[in-house]
């Protein structure tokens, strides 16, 4: 029995659909599936990961190491800004746990003092400053970079704990456990 053209067209179709589509028994190439299996192994190994991860994200939670990290930080922003401004930066206390960059044309003040947002600290819920008091200036660097102070300061957590922090006139910090070591 001849074949007519539709039923040529039909077969062709089928053909191709067949050949192009199937990959495995009972796969199609396109449809993406994912088995009991994957599910399986995928949580195993997100709670291999889990597991050796939280022990390393406990140190990083203690709140008083960093805000001696973050206090680092401000100093060196305020030290990198005069550089870099040819300009004297101060860190002014504003609250017992607020400090703020200001900018002059040098340590004196002469000019007026500018609020610099960008050396701005605040430190945590529950963590304080002690042994300066508000609206005293912690330090002033110059447009070389060296400070006209050396200040000594606590920093104390809501458990009691405290660190003393020195800054040095290159605007290094010294991180001390207060009757105790480094």
């Amino acid at each position: 029995m001849p074949l007519g053209h539709d039923d040529v067209a039909r077969r062709g179709a089928l053909a191709g659909r067949n050949s192009t589509t199937c990959s495995g028994p009972g796969r199609r190439r396109g449809r993406g599936g994912v088995t009991l299996i994957d599910v399986i192994l995928i949580l195993v190994i997100v709670g291999t990961l889990t597991t050796l991860s939280v022990p390393a994200f406990r140190a990083l939670s203690n709140d008083l190491r960093s805000a001696v990290t973050e206090t680092a930080g401000l100093v060196a922003q305020a030290r990198s800004q005069a550089m870099s401004t040819s300009s004297s930066v101060r860190i002014r206390v504003v609250s017992d746990h607020v400090l703020m960059g200001e900018r002059s044309r040098d340590c004196g003040g002469t000019g007026g003092w500018e609020v610099d947002g960008r050396v701005r600290l605040e430190f945590r819920e529950g963590l304080r400053l002690s042994g300066l008091e508000a609206d005293s200036v912690l330090l002033c660097f110059n447009s070389r970079g060296v400070s006209d102070a050396n200040p000594t300061f606590l920093l104390t957590d809501r458990d009691g704990r405290s660190r003393e922090i020195e800054v040095l006139l290159g605007g290094g910090i010294v991180d001390r456990i207060p009757g105790g070591g480094e």
